[in-house]
C-alpha cells in the first residue's frame, strides 16, 4: 500500500514507502523505479493526472468488490485491514494531484478538478453507503472483544466502524439516496469556493512605480516585489499580491496608509465583488446543504454532526472554550490599542482602521520594547525554523531527517529529506519547499 502524510511544514509532503502498480505509459500508475520508490515527479505531466485517478477508481472498485464478495466469515484481516489497504493507486494519484494543484494551481488543473470531483465523490458514496460492506465491518466490530486485537488494530477497527456510522451507512435506502445528492452538491460547492478564492487571490496586484511608496519596507521585501514585477514584464516597478507572504509584510511595514488601505480592502473582499468569483451565494447554499445533511443524519445542526469525531464533541464545549479565551483576548487587544493610539495620532490618524492595526502594532512593539521585526528575522530564517522542528521531532519521537540528493522532487525549489525511525529503519521522504 502506498501511504502519504501531508505535513504543513513549509508546504511539505511526506511520502511513505510505496508499493508499485503495473500499467503502461502513465508514470503515476506505472512502476516507480525511483530512490525510495517516491513518485517520479520529473516524468509526470498534466495529462497524466486524470487517467491515473480514473484507473485508481476502477481498481479500488475491484478491491472493494473482493471484500464484499469474500465468502469467509468477516474478520479483522479480510475486512478491516483489507479496507485499509484498498485504494492505494487512487490515494497516490489524488495526493500527487492535490499537492500540485494546491501549490501550483492553474486553469488547466482547476478544469481537471472540476471533472474529477463529481466522480470521486460518487465513488466515495458507493463505498461508504454499501450496506453489505458495512455489515461486514459491523460484524467485526460486534465481535471485537474476542479478537485479541493490539491497540493499533483496535484503533483502526474503531475508526473504520465509526467512519461508516458518520457517513450514513445505517440510514434507510431512501435517505441514503438523499445523502448521496447532498454529498455531491456540497463537494461541488466546496471545490468552487476554493477555486474562486484562488482566482481572486491571484488576480489582484498592487503595482508601485514610485520608489517613495516603498518607504518602511525592508530590503528583502522590496527585492521580492521587484522580482514579482520582473516576472510580469514590469521591470523597474514593484508588485505586491494578496498571498500572505506578500500582503502581510506590506500591511506590517508600508508607511503609505492609502496603499495599505487599498490592499487590505482587496484582501478582505476576495470573492465578495459581485463577479463570477463571488462566493456569497455559494456560502449560503453550503450552509443550507450542511444543515440539511446534519438533520438527515439525526443532528440539530451541522456543528453537532461535524464535532462527533472531534475532541470537543459538542458545540457547547467549543463555545465554553471560546468564552474562556474571549475575555482575556479582548483585554489584551484593548491594551495593545492604547499603546498604538498615540503613535497613530502623531501621524494624524485619529481612528485606527483594519489596515492600520499590523502597522501600528509593529511600531508600538518597537517603542515599548525596543524590538524590531528585522532583529528577530535572523532567528526565524527558514533553515533555523526547519532545524528546530527536526530537533523537536527527534527528541519527542526519535525521528531523524537526512537530506538526500538525486531524487525526484515535486518542484524545482523543493528539497528532500529521508526520515528514519529511532531504530534506523526507513520511515519516508519529506519534501520541503524553500
Amino acid at each position: 500500500m502506498k501511504k502519504y502524510i501531508m505535513a504543513a511544514m513549509a508546504a511539505a509532503a511526506v511520502i511513505m514507502n510505496p508499493s508499485c502498480t503495473e500499467t503502461q505509459n502513465n508514470p503515476i500508475t506505472g512502476e516507480w523505479s525511483t530512490p525510495f520508490q517516491v513518485p517520479p515527479f520529473d516524468k509526470i505531466s498534466i495529462d497524466d493526472y486524470e487517467p491515473a485517478i480514473m484507473q485508481g477508481i476502477e481498481e479500488h472498485k475491484k478491491e472493494i468488490d473482493a471484500i464484499v464478495n469474500n465468502p469467509d466469515t468477516p474478520d479483522f484481516e479480510n475486512t478491516i485491514a483489507a479496507l485499509d489497504q484498498a485504494g492505494s493507486l487512487l490515494m497516490d494519484a489524488l495526493m500527487i494531484f492535490e499537492n500540485e494543484s494546491s501549490i501550483n494551481s492553474s486553469d488547466a488543473l482547476m478544469a481537471i478538478e472540476a471533472r474529477i470531483i463529481p466522480v470521486v465523490t460518487a465513488h466515495s458514496n458507493e463505498i461508504s453507503l454499501n450496506e453489505t460492506l458495512f455489515n461486514r465491518v459491523k460484524s467485526v466490530w460486534d465481535s471485537r472483544e474476542s479478537l485479541n486485537l493490539d491497540p493499533q488494530q483496535y484503533r483502526l477497527l474503531y475508526k473504520t466502524y465509526r467512519s461508516y456510522e458518520l457517513s450514513g451507512a445505517t440510514l434507510p435506502e431512501d435517505k441514503k439516496a438523499e445523502l448521496k445528492r447532498l454529498n455531491g452538491e456540497i463537494a461541488q460547492l466546496q471545490m468552487q469556493f476554493g477555486q474562486n478564492l484562488l482566482k481572486e487571490t491571484a488576480a489582484y496586484t498592487l503595482v508601485i512605480d514610485d520608489e517613495e511608496d516603498l518607504s518602511g519596507l525592508t530590503g528583502d521585501q522590496i527585492s521580492e516585489a521587484a522580482s514579482r514585477a520582473a516576472a510580469r514584464g514590469m521591470e523597474g516597478k514593484w508588485v505586491f499580491g494578496l498571498d500572505n507572504p506578500s500582503v502581510i509584510p506590506f500591511l506590517t511595514n508600508a508607511d503609505n496608509r492609502i496603499l495599505r488601505q487599498q490592499i487590505e480592502t482587496a484582501y478582505l473582499n476576495r470573492c465578495n465583488n459581485g463577479n463570477t468569483e463571488d462566493n456569497k451565494d455559494i456560502i449560503r447554499k453550503l450552509a443550507s446543504l450542511r444543515l440539511e445533511k446534519a438533520r438527515l443524519m439525526g443532528y440539530e445542526n451541522f456543528a453537532q454532526y461535524a464535532l462527533q469525531d472531534r475532541m470537543a464533541k459538542t458545540p457547547e464545549a467549543v463555545y465554553s472554550l471560546l468564552d474562556q479565551v474571549w475575555k482575556p483576548a479582548v483585554e489584551a487587544a484593548k491594551r495593545e490599542l492604547e499603546d498604538m493610539k498615540p503613535l497613530a495620532a502623531a501621524d494624524g490618524v485619529t481612528e485606527l482602521e483594519p489596515a492600520d492595526w499590523r502597522y501600528y502594532f509593529e511600531k508600538a512593539k518597537q517603542a515599548k520594547y525596543d524590538l524590531k521585526e528585522t532583529e528577530l528575522m535572523p532567528y526565524f530564517q527558514f533553515e533555523n525554523v526547519r532545524d528546530g522542528i527536526f530537533y523537536v521531532a527527534e527528541k519527542l519521537f526519535g525521528i531523524t531527517f537526512t537530506k538526500v540528493e538525486d531524487i525526484p522532487v515535486p518542484h524545482p525549489e523543493a528539497i528532500a529529506f529521508e526520515c528514519k525511525e529511532a531504530d534506523g529503519s526507513h520511515l519516508g521522504i519529506l519534501y520541503m519547499d524553500m
